[in-house]
């Protein structure tokens, strides 16, 4: 059985974050296990520390991964923009390095609520052969 492990990328968007990480455990029945949750924090500031502490000792959370800021912080050039790939990009190869498969990934940025049921349609496809869910 493949673990699932949910990507939540975050910058500056505590607020929607803590939402997210609510909505993500009223819907854990969805799941036979509890997914692992892995955070990547673009962008840190050193006064919200606290925060992210008290998540994973809450064990809310299972990981937290860095994202230094960049030149390119603060610029849109479209629909997904060269930081957010690099932070999922960041959280992808930080999985990939400590996890051992078998495992498939969620990918979820912080302001998106998922919808009751998805969770469960997820892990029963990724239990098949397939490689991947969109």
């Amino acid at each position: 059985m493949r673990k699932p492990i949910i990507l939540i990328t975050v910058c500056r968007r505590y607020h929607e974050l803590d939402k997210c990480i609510q909505h993500i455990e009223s819907l854990y029945t969805e799941f036979p296990e509890k997914p692992e949750i892995v955070v990547v924090w673009a962008c840190p500031e050193l006064g919200r520390l606290w925060y992210f502490q008290d998540l994973l000792k809450e064990k809310r959370i299972s990981h937290l991964v860095y994202r230094e800021s960049t030149l390119k912080d603060g610029l849109t050039e479209g629909p997904t923009t060269y930081v957010a790939s690099l932070n999922i990009r960041k959280g992808l190869d930080f999985i990939k390095n400590t996890y051992t498969f078998p495992f498939y990934i969620i990918y979820n940025d912080a302001d998106i609520l998922i919808e009751p049921g998805h969770f469960r349609w997820i892990h029963n496809e990724m239990q098949t052969n397939i490689e991947g869910v969109l």
